[in-house]
This record gives structure tokens, sequence and C-alpha cells, in this order.
């Protein structure tokens, strides 16, 4: 598969669980979005947990490798 995928938080919680199908998925994607809602959910997660640190830090990982869109109108209509 190529081409770009739209990540929801359930399939960023399967990767970052190291589930090896959504990271081999994943890894054929020439480039992959990161929703900004999606991120907070995400932080909030990691916030909440006991490795506050590492999981906060896994997170920006992905979304430097990323490309985090803002949440506006026009992103709400696509």
């Amino acid at each position: 598969m190529a081409g770009s995928l739209l990540l929801d938080t359930n399939v960023v919680v399967a990767l970052l669980a190291g589930d090896p199908e959504t990271r081999d998925f994943l890894s054929q994607a020439e480039m992959t979005f990161l929703p900004s809602i999606v991120l907070g959910e995400l932080y909030y997660g990691a916030w909440k947990s006991r490795q506050k640190e590492a999981n906060s830090s896994r997170i920006d990982a992905l979304a430097a490798k990323s490309a985090v869109l803002p949440v506006d109108a026009v992103t709400a209509w696509h």
C-alpha cells in the first residue's frame, strides 16, 4: 500500500502498544496525518498513566513523524 493515512486514536494506541499488524500496515504509508484532537486524546491518556514521561515522549516522536492537522471548519468538512 502506498499513499497517505489519517490516524485515529484507536490506531495510534494499537501502534504504541506494539501491535505488529498495525505497525506493518502503517510502515507502508508514504505520509501519515494526525488530527490535533487525536493528539490531545493521546496526551490526556499519557498524563493519566503511570509512565507519563515515557508515554508522552513516544507521542512526541509520533507527532514529529506525522503531519499534525489543525481543527477548523475546513478540516471538519473533510
